[in-house]
């Protein structure tokens, strides 16, 4: 209550039985401290800070705290005081203050001065009382009223408070929820970083043992080339001294033949001889 009634008292004051435009000590109109214009929609924010309506609600869209006082703010509901306005003028309307205060203006008049007119006392002391006790009953029942607003403001209180937990409560399962996602998330990447290095791994391993088969195979080959070549060069030189051991024995042989032919030729020229 002492918050809203300073929010009342920072936008009117009352003149009249009604509330009227509020004015600083220069004579300036009060204004929003945001648009620093006049007041046309005002609302109360929870630190009992007062604002005009759409730009407090374009401020509290990107920001958790009060604009002029950057109090942390519980909550982002506004209180309209325009409704709450003609209530209270309402109120000041139907409350019997200036009823009594002529009354008691009478009273006072009719017992001033030398000279005293009875009836006239009488009937200002009637209207006075009855006044007075008009007053009391609807002093009373405004007692009454004022009890049941602020039990209906511990409701809303107590509405905004579990709201204000319910809210807090969200944001932290929705945190914890990102954080647990974010962490799945990392964990997944890792995974499939481990994964990646070892089918990296794996492929290197099978391409090394790829290369070292072929390499194995094509050595294998190499080998036999070789060994066959050898046995190539082998059979080859093998050939060759057969031929050249051939050739030898043909030459022996007609050599042979030759010592044969000298021979016989020698034998028979010395057989002539000896005949002779």
């Amino acid at each position: 209550p002492q918050r809203i009634a300073a929010a009342f008292a920072q936008v009117w004051s009352i003149s009249d039985s009604r509330l009227t435009t509020s004015y600083d000590a220069r004579g300036a109109v009060s204004v929003c401290p945001i648009t620093c214009e006049g007041f046309e929609e005002p609302v109360m924010l929870e630190d009992g800070s007062v604002y005009e309506q759409t730009a407090v609600l374009d401020w509290l869209r990107s920001h958790d705290v009060a604009p002029c006082t950057n109090v942390q703010l519980r909550h982002k509901v506004v209180l309209k005081l325009t409704p709450l306005k003609s209530i209270v003028e309402h109120l000041l309307l139907a409350t019997p203050k200036p009823r009594l205060e002529r009354a008691v203006t009478d009273a006072a008049a009719a017992i001033s001065g030398e000279s005293h007119d009875v009836g006239r006392i009488l009937k200002n002391f009637r209207s006075l009382s009855a006044s007075l006790t008009e007053a009391v009953s609807e002093l009373e029942k405004l007692r009454g009223l004022v009890s049941q607003a602020e039990l209906v403001l511990q409701d809303v209180r107590r509405c905004l408070d579990a709201a204000s937990t319910l809210s807090v409560q969200s944001v932290c399962k929705t945190f914890l929820a990102q954080s647990s996602l974010r962490s799945q998330r990392d964990w997944q990447k890792r995974e499939m970083a481990g994964s990646a290095l070892q089918l990296q791994s794996r492929s290197r391993t099978f391409l090394a043992q790829q290369y070292l088969d072929i390499a194995s195979r094509r050595r294998r080959q190499a080998e036999l080339a070789a060994s066959e070549r050898c046995k190539v060069v082998a059979r080859t030189f093998a050939a060759k001294l057969w031929l050249l051991h051939v050739r030898n024995l043909r030459r022996r042989c007609q050599l042979s033949k030759q010592l044969v032919v000298a021979c016989r030729g020698s034998h028979r020229n010395g057989i002539l001889e000896l005949i002779r």
